[in-house]
């Protein structure tokens, strides 16, 4: 007889906490969402009436994203089967979600050059990561005019130095070869950039440009 990890057992009860708080915020965030829109559709633009809607409305995607990362410390390994997904879709998806938060002077350009790219992964997994990125292109704006471009491409376009390519294949799986198609996902902005330290530390895991601070 074994006795139970408590560590475990403690994860896996927050775990389902935490799902069951997520479901009750989404189907809220869901009627304040749309009753938000249903006001922005029927008030005067020009109204001060309709910038409140549109403040909600804005307020409601932050919530938004802010559940998705939530979702992602609940998820556990294996707990979502692999999904066959259309990238060219799912990435329009969630730069149209991005549209929301931004200020009237700033603006997400969405292009591709291809209307389909499937892929067998976990749907959830690549959402996150998506909106982390459009969330650091936003972020980088500071809150200032600037624009955030989104463009998938395929070969012959897909242009990667050799470094690149070889680091790139070095993290894939061993059945992937040079023959293997790949697309590429560029997410540019006019924002403030990365200084050299920030840039080398950028892909290393848990780093973050965020305080420690608790206010």
């Amino acid at each position: 007889m074994t006795c139970p990890d408590k560590n475990l057992e403690k994860m896996a009860h927050l775990g389902m906490m935490t799902r069951g708080i997520i479901h009750d915020l989404n189907n809220s965030l869901a009627s304040i969402m749309g009753f938000a829109s249903f006001l922005s559709d029927d008030l005067d633009p020009k109204s001060e009436q309709h910038v409140f809607a549109e403040n909600i409305k804005k307020a409601g995607a932050q919530i938004e994203n802010l559940v998705t990362q939530i979702r992602a410390l609940a998820i556990e390994h294996g707990d979502e089967k692999d999904t066959l997904l259309n990238l060219v879709e799912e990435i329009r998806r969630e730069t149209e979600k991005f549209k929301l938060e931004l200020l009237s002077t700033q603006k997400i350009i969405f292009t591709s050059d291809i209307n389909t790219a499937f892929l067998t992964l976990s749907v959830f997994q690549f959402q996150v990561m998506i909106s982390n990125l459009l969330q650091n292109a936003v972020q980088s704006l500071e809150g200032k005019e600037g624009l955030v471009f989104v463009h998938i491409s395929t070969p012959p376009n897909l242009s990667i130095d050799q470094g690149d390519y070889e680091r790139m294949m070095s993290l894939c799986s061993p059945n992937i070869t040079e023959e293997t198609p790949f697309i590429r996902i560029d997410i540019k902005d006019t924002g403030c950039g990365m200084d050299e330290i920030t840039l080398n530390l950028a892909a290393s895991p848990h780093f973050t440009t965020k305080s420690a601070d608790i206010a």
